[in-house]
């Protein structure tokens, strides 16, 4: 028969008081608490004494830890030294006393977990210090200023791509039996390139397919094509914003002579962008949005083979997906650069949690 929950030691408190000063009898003291067993309100009343003033629950017996209190401490001092260790090693700090289970008990009961380490691209001593500088210099930028700033970039977007994890009550030993697996799709799947562009003040252009060069030796996105795109849209969402920023990253198609000069033709302020920093750009944010909308409003995407009509059908409903993201995110997004400034200099250039 499996034991029922503990009492709380104001109940215990009570009980007790009802047995030494108003001598009430066991039995007596059982009606007036229906749910506890007598049995319970005996042994209750004979380890008073034990117990203390507080009726705090006694310690239960049991098998004798096998790692002493100062390996114990050992394993605990280890991993905060080096929060990414094995547990191979861990359990080589103890002579392999315990078992890897038996060592991830222990680790539950300190508290500790094994996390995914989050992906960043590789920076650099001067990286770090460029964006620092970066960060310094619009350090006092307001929400007003920010919305000045239109963010741009690309984004390809795979057929089916924006699909989650997948979780089941199933344990993995015997999911493959149940069929309860998550199935991905196999070889390579048809994929778009596209651009937009936003700012705060809730502007922002279409979802803009991006075609390969046919000129390039490998047929893909080059300078010529950006600028073309940038040419047919980039006048009409800076019409009439004198005071407008562009931002673009530091990709190769960006910086290229043909590029450079559209802009300073168009003379457009251009944003100088720290190198290797995805996390400052807030149109990332949208791009990870836009994938997981996708899939979930034309599901139908999963299972479409790869041919032109569905490449056809995947920029219009991204097209579609995209206009229906509510302005007040783009909103948002903006005024979270005042964070992400902040969170750089924090970090002295180096990574942030963006």
């Amino acid at each position: 028969m499996p034991r029922g929950p503990e009492l709380s030691p104001s109940t215990r408190s009570r009980i007790c008081s009802l047995r030494t000063d108003a001598k009430y009898s066991y039995g007596k003291i059982a009606s007036l608490f229906p749910h506890i067993p007598r049995s319970t309100i005996v042994s209750t009343c004979k380890l008073e004494a034990i117990r203390g003033k507080e009726n705090d629950s006694c310690r239960r017996t049991g098998r004798p830890r096998i790692l002493s209190e100062e390996e114990r401490d050992l394993i605990y001092d280890y991993i905060q030294q080096k929060p990414s260790c094995r547990y191979y090693e861990l359990l080589d700090l103890v002579d392999n006393k315990i078992c890897e289970r038996t060592l991830r008990d222990l680790l539950k009961e300190f508290g500790l977990r094994k996390w995914r380490k989050i992906t960043r691209p590789q920076l650099t001593e001067i990286d770090a210090a460029n964006r620092l500088a970066w960060a310094e210099r619009y350090r006092n930028f307001t929400p007003e200023d920010w919305s000045r700033v239109y963010f741009s970039d690309e984004t390809s977007i795979e057929r089916g791509s924006g699909a989650g994890a997948e979780w089941t009550f199933i344990r993995p030993i015997y999911q493959a039996q149940m069929g309860e697996v998550y199935q991905k799709p196999c070889g390579k799947q048809l994929r778009q390139m596209f651009w937009a562009c936003f700012n705060g003040d809730t502007r922002r252009t279409g979802l803009i397919p991006m075609y390969g060069d046919p000129e390039s030796a490998r047929g893909g996105v080059t300078a010529n094509v950006v600028r073309s795109t940038y040419s047919t849209f980039l006048p009409t969402i800076l019409s009439n914003r004198s005071n407008a920023i562009f931002m673009h990253d530091n990709a190769s198609t960006h910086t290229a002579h043909i590029v450079r000069d559209f802009l300073r033709d168009l003379d457009v302020e251009v944003m100088q962008w720290p190198p290797h920093s995805p996390d400052l750009n807030p149109i990332e944010n949208l791009w990870g949005l836009l994938k997981r909308k996708l899939l979930e409003l034309f599901p139908e995407l999963y299972d479409m083979p790869n041919s032109e009509e569905t490449r056809r059908y995947l920029i219009e409903a991204a097209q579609a997906t995209w206009s229906q993201i509510d302005l007040e995110i783009l909103r948002k997004l903006s005024i979270s650069m005042c964070n992400r400034v902040q969170a750089i200099i924090e970090s002295k250039g180096w990574y942030t949690t963006y």
